[in-house]
This record gives structure tokens, C-alpha cells and sequence, in this order.
């Protein structure tokens, strides 16, 4: 049966902390919606100290229950989280404190709850703002969900914490996986005084071919996943009906978006043939007997390449590269049989990474799977552990 949170729960404003108190050290940590995971739970982040005058109704303690009410970041509204121990924290008028009025709800189901899609899109849906989102207290509180029995509650809230478990000691792995690549590639590569060093231009081509309405296969470059179907990104079209001028990339190639590329969009095209990116694009390819594709893609992941990139960037508000300023980046280039060994040492550390990645990805998409059946009650949780036998 669905029930109004309201019923269950009261949610209580943070308090407006003075900014001229703000301070970068001191006992008392202010909180923010840069706290919260956006698939729940609580992030460590730099912190903001506040050192002036508290209120004591607005230190949290261990295990307070709160929840995001501004979207400082896209699916955060609604998000949640769980106080940790060993610090002081505040609660920050951007904040609700949960404050379960009714024991017919357990709080590790609500905090489930407000994890599962179908609930951040009701607290979505009635929030206000056009920049920046936010919700109240009081539109939290009036959100309908499904409350089974607080029985039915504890085994829903088991399993999906077992979910929970298996993914966070997977991503742990790929921590460390990715931290062992990243110290292989700082040996591997030879930036040294006796190392050779060439300039992009000397086996980069910058390509403009238009495509004059042959492809529809529209793509994006995103600093996540490389290239992709803009509506895996976008809940709406973005591409102009007329794609005539739209540029054409190939498989091998390459491509940036000159405004992002500093935050790493720039990509290989690997899983399509040929396709077509908007005219903001740049799109180049490789004397591959010159360059190890391979070699290369690993040296733009590169600490140094992505300072060299951001180096090169100009302009106030919105920092571009441009082409011309890109060409010029150095890069060490030892012989083409060098760089090949490089590449597959390189590539074998990095497919351990991608191969525990795909699989915490499908752990994600079954466990959300899960979570639309068990949070709606279309299904029932079993037994598990103790009760099971």
C-alpha cells in the first residue's frame, strides 16, 4: 500500500551558517550537497570549517539520517545520507534532518527508498528552480511509496545491502587496479633527457571532411565513456535535422570537443565504423607508422598530457583548445617497437580494470532492476541468512 512519507517522517531545515565564518581549518565541518553520493550515501570532500557561534541543535551526531534539497549536481535532489563518526559536522540550511516519527519504517528501507527512481522522480517532479533545483521539507513529506511491513522492510533492506556490499568491494578493486596502471604507465613511459620527443603535429592530421547528409549516425565524445549515442545522454534530441555539415570520423580516429577536452572529452572511435559529430568537433587522425595508436591513446590518460592539455587551453569564461594550440603538445617517441611493447604492457593492466567495471556496471543495472520490483511491491523479498534454513 502506498503511504505519504509524511506519516513516517518529519524533515527539519538546516540552519543559514554566516559565510564571513567560513575558515579552511577548525573543529566544526559545514556540510553540503557536495556531501551526498548521488546514488546515496556520504562523500568525504575537502572540507568547509565554520568557527563562528553554533547553534547546538545544528551539530549532528553519528547516524543522523539526512537528505540533499538542492541539486548542486544532476540526480542529486532527494539523495541520502548517513552522519560517519569521528568528526563534527553542521547542518547546513541546504540539508534536511530526518526525524522518524513513526516506527512502521525502517530506516535502512528508507534510505533505499530514496535511492530507487521512481521516488527521486516524485521529488524531482514537484521541486522549483531553474538553474539550481530545490525541493522543501514539507514536498518530501507529501511523496507517495510503497511501505510493506517493517518485516517485509528488514529483507528487503538485507538484500539490497548485500547488493550494496558486492559493489562497493568491487570499485575498491578497480581503485586499486587503476592506481597499479597508473604507476606502470609512470614507469613505462620514458620522459627523460635522453628520451625522444616529438610534437603531435609531426604524425597528427587534422580532418574536416563534411558529410553532406550520408550518415544519421550522430555521436558525442563524453570524458567518461568515450564516444556515444547522444541520446544515451540526453533525454531529448540534440542534433540538428540537417547533418549535411556535420564532420565525418572513422574508425581509428580521433576527436575532441575543443571546450571540454580539458576535462577529458577526447576519444578513439573503436565501436562504430564511421559516424558523425557536430561542427564544434575536431577530428584527427594518426600516421600510425609514426605512432602506436595503442601507444598514444594511453599517453592522452597521462597526468602530464592532461596538464600539458589544460596548459594549453585560452580564454576567460570558457577555456577552448584549439587545434593549432593541441598539434603543438610534446609527447615522448621512442622507436614504433618500443612503443608497441609499451602499449600492450599498458593495455593488459588496463583490461583488468574495464573487465571489473563491465561487471560492477551489470551489478548496478541488476540491482536497480531488483530495487523496481521490491520498492513497488510488485515482488516480495525471500528469506535470507538465518531465516532461510
Amino acid at each position: 500500500m502506498k503511504k505519504r512519507l509524511s506519516e513516517f517522517i518529519r524533515i527539519k531545515h538546516g540552519y543559514a551558517f554566516k559565510s564571513a565564518n567560513f575558515s579552511r581549518s577548525g573543529e566544526y565541518i559545514l556540510l553540503t550537497p557536495g556531501n551526498f553520493k548521488e546514488t546515496g550515501g556520504f562523500r568525504t570532500t575537502k572540507p568547509k570549517f565554520y568557527v563562528g557561534p553554533i547553534p547546538q541543535e545544528y551539530v549532528l551526531k553519528k547516524g543522523d539520517f539526512i537528505i540533499a534539497m538542492t541539486e548542486q549536481a544532476p540526480g542529486l535532489l532527494g539523495a541520502p545520507a548517513i552522519i560517519p563518526e569521528g568528526r563534527h559536522y553542521l547542518h547546513n540550511q541546504r540539508l534536511g534532518l530526518v526525524d522518524f516519527v513513526n516506527k512502521e519504517l525502517s530506516r535502512e528501507y528508507l534510505f533505499h527508498l530514496l535511492n530507487e527512481s521512481t521516488t527521486r522522480k516524485a521529488i524531482s517532479t514537484t521541486a522549483g528552480g531553474t538553474k539550481v533545483r530545490h525541493t522543501s521539507p514539507s514536498k518530501i513529506e507529501a511523496v507517495e511509496v510503497y511501505i510493506p511491513t517493517i518485516a517485509q522492510q528488514v529483507k528487503i533492506a538485507l538484500l539490497l545491502n548485500t547488493w550494496d556490499s558486492v559493489i562497493e568491494k568491487s570499485e575498491r578493486l578497480i581503485e586499486r587496479y587503476s592506481q597499479k596502471y597508473a604507476a606502470l604507465a609512470a614507469m613505462l613511459y620514458p620522459y627523460s633527457n635522453t628520451s625522444a620527443i616529438g610534437s603531435l603535429s609531426d604524425f597528427c592530421t587534422e580532418i574536416g571532411t563534411r558529410n553532406r547528409g550520408k550518415s544519421t549516425c550522430v555521436l558525442s565524445v563524453t570524458n567518461h565513456s568515450g564516444f556515444v549515442l547522444p541520446e544515451e545522454q540526453f533525454a531529448k534530441r540534440v542534433a540538428s535535422e540537417d547533418l549535411s555539415n556535420y564532420k565525418v570520423i572513422r574508425k581509428g580516429q580521433y576527436a575532441y570537443n575543443p571546450s571540454r577536452i580539458n576535462v577529458g572529452s577526447i576519444a578513439r572511435l573503436d565501436s562504430w565504423d564511421m559516424g558523425v559529430l557536430s561542427p564544434m568537433y575536431t577530428v584527427f587522425s594518426l600516421d600510425e607508422e609514426r605512432v602506436d595508436s595503442d601507444y598514444f591513446l594511453h599517453w592522452l590518460e597521462s597526468p602530464r598530457a592532461k596538464s600539458s592539455i589544460a596548459k594549453s587551453a585560452q580564454g576567460s569564461v570558457r577555456r577552448t583548445v584549439a587545434y593549432s594550440a593541441f598539434s603543438e603538445l610534446e609527447i615522448p617517441l621512442p622507436k614504433i617497437a618500443e612503443q608497441r611493447r609499451i602499449a600492450r604492457a599498458l593495455n593488459a593492466a588496463q583490461s583488468e580494470t574495464r573487465i571489473l567495471q563491465a561487471l560492477v556496471d551489470r551489478y548496478r543495472r541488476e540491482k536497480t532492476f531488483l530495487m523496481s520490483k521490491l520498492l513497488s511491491g510488485e515482488w516480495e523479498a525471500p528469506n535470507l541468512g538465518a531465516e532461510a534454513n
